[in-house]
């Protein structure tokens, strides 16, 4: 029985691209433990609101730690990261969502499959314009090189 010849394929590495960053973390992740700690704590003390606070401290810590080309990355949120604004938001994160198992419960004591639809439905739209505001609000307050970044959705 004959073999059959496989051709010889011709294999091309990929071209290096113009410019190549690098990203490295400065620190090492045990140092950020103390940072995680008093979050957590402050978090279940204060019965979830302190976690937008909290937030804004890990990201203002890990962008500060974060060096692209030699040069570190920055948060600015109000008050050099403080979180209010982030609060502003989880705040109406809250209200939205109770508003929402508040209809929930308002219908299942009649329609329990018509609560059930707004609940699901509620969450499928509101979800992905989350996503798309802390996004937004992450890009805009990230600074490297004196460069402030953005996020433009496409209408």
């Amino acid at each position: 029985m004959d073999s059959i010849p496989i051709p010889e394929e011709t294999f091309e590495p990929p071209k290096p691209l113009a410019h190549q960053y690098k990203m490295i973390f400065l620190r090492k992740v045990t140092d950020f433990f103390g940072i995680f700690v008093v979050n957590c704590l402050f978090t279940i003390l204060t019965i979830g609101f302190y976690y937008p606070f909290a937030r804004a401290k890990t990201i203002h810590y890990l962008y500060g730690e974060t060096s692209l080309q030699g040069s570190r990355l920055y948060f600015s949120g109000t008050g050099t990261g403080t979180g209010r604004e982030m609060f502003k938001g989880f705040i109406i994160a809250i209200a939205v969502f109770v508003s929402l198992n508040l209809l929930f419960y308002l219908s299942e004591y009649n329609h329990f499959y018509i609560g059930l639809l707004i609940l699901y439905l509620g969450c499928l739209v509101l979800i992905p314009i989350a996503i798309n505001g802390s996004t937004r609000y992450r890009m805009s307050r990230t600074i490297w090189h004196c460069i402030r970044f953005g996020y433009r959705e496409k209408s």
